[in-house]
């Protein structure tokens, strides 16, 4: 198994606004592995909190359905937000994480398939972890917008078959791209909120293999 971590948590970026929410990007991972089930070890989530939500962007490759489930540490995720798109496929999911700075991430697909990526954030002073919003896209390039509440964040999420990825969009930061495989990449962004519609735009460098472009964003 070939797994690839990209830890950032504690010296990247955080977003807060008066209401209190604020979000932390984690860290990353892939595996290249021909599975059904891929486990993450020890993937950080951030510091403990009574209201710490777990974000978590999952994508696979060559399936054209999404994963079948995510645990973190061991519980059921729920997913937000999913789309796939040619061979591929994104998706987020959430679930409330009291205890722990470290936890296991698995992700079980309906058949086995190639390669797994995971992107992980947190987020606490959320009421819930239904986002407010969520869109999809599967074009080149990807275009995702979302209604947004003030004082809030937005995640974005990109599983591509080939080539590079650049973001772009009002106040959007990139927060990883980072390699699976050859060229298949796993890439995410945020960007915080202020109550008006906010768009993420996905640029591929590569249109190989059609239509394998799944995005997915959500607002809280």
């Amino acid at each position: 198994m070939l797994q690839i971590n990209n830890l950032v948590g504690f010296g990247g970026f955080t977003e807060a606004g008066s209401a209190g929410k604020v979000l932390t990007y984690q860290t990353n991972a892939t595996d290249s592995t021909n599975a059904s089930s891929w486990t993450f070890s020890s993937q950080s989530i951030g510091t403990a909190a009574a209201d710490r939500y777990v974000i978590v962007g999952v994508g696979i490759s060559n399936n054209a359905s999404e994963p079948t489930g995510v645990t973190i540490g061991g519980a059921s995720a729920t997913k937000v937000v999913g789309t796939a798109g040619g061979n591929h496929c994104a998706g987020l999911w959430v679930l409330l994480v009291t205890s722990g700075s470290a936890a296991d991430i698995v992700v079980t697909a309906s058949g086995t398939t190639d390669r797994c990526a995971i992107g992980v954030w947190s987020a606490t002073g959320l009421s819930s972890g239904t986002p407010h919003n969520t869109a999809t896209s599967n074009a080149s390039p990807g275009v995702a917008t979302v209604t947004t509440v003030a004082d809030g964040f937005a995640i974005a999420y990109s599983h591509l078959g080939y080539g590079t990825v650049t973001w772009s969009g009002t106040g959007v930061t990139q927060d990883f791209n980072a390699t699976i495989e050859a060229s298949v990449k796993n890439t995410g962004a945020h960007a915080s909120t202020d109550g008006t519609n906010l768009t993420f735009t996905a640029t591929y460098s590569s249109t190989f293999n059609g239509t394998t472009r799944p995005l997915v964003a959500a607002s809280w």
